[in-house]
C-alpha cells in the first residue's frame, strides 16, 4: 500500500513540475511579444505608448512626463538607429534591489 501511495505522490510530482515548465514556457514566450512591442514603440519615438505598456512598477519610479523627457534625451544620445537584434532572452524569478516575481529581460 505504501508503494502505491509513493507511485501516486510522485505522479501527481511530476504532473506539477510538468504543467510549471508549460507554464514558463507560455509567459517567457507572452513576455517576449510585450518585450518586442516596446522595442517598436521605442524604435520609433512613441514614447508615451512604450511607457504605458510598463509594468506598474516601472511607472512607479517615474511620471509619465518625466520618463518620456528622460528616454527621449537617452535615444538621442544613442543617436540614429541602423538595426537592433536580440542576442538572447533571460527569465528570472528574482533581481536585487526588486521584489521577486517573474521577470523577463
Amino acid at each position: 500500500m505504501k508503494k502505491l501511495y509513493l507511485i501516486i505522490l510522485f505522479f501527481i510530482i511530476s504532473l506539477f513540475s510538468s504543467y510549471a515548465q508549460i507554464y514558463k514556457e507560455k509567459y517567457i514566450k507572452d513576455a517576449s511579444e510585450i518585450a518586442l512591442h516596446w522595442l517598436n514603440y521605442i524604435n520609433h519615438s512613441s514614447y508615451e505608448s512604450a511607457y504605458n505598456i510598463l509594468a506598474k512598477e516601472n511607472k512607479n519610479q517615474y511620471p509619465k512626463e518625466i520618463w518620456i523627457k528622460l528616454i527621449n534625451e537617452l535615444m538621442l544620445e544613442f543617436g540614429k538607429l541602423n538595426s537592433r537584434t536580440i542576442i538572447s532572452k533571460n527569465f528570472k524569478s528574482s533581481l536585487e534591489g526588486l521584489e521577486d516575481g517573474f521577470m523577463f529581460y
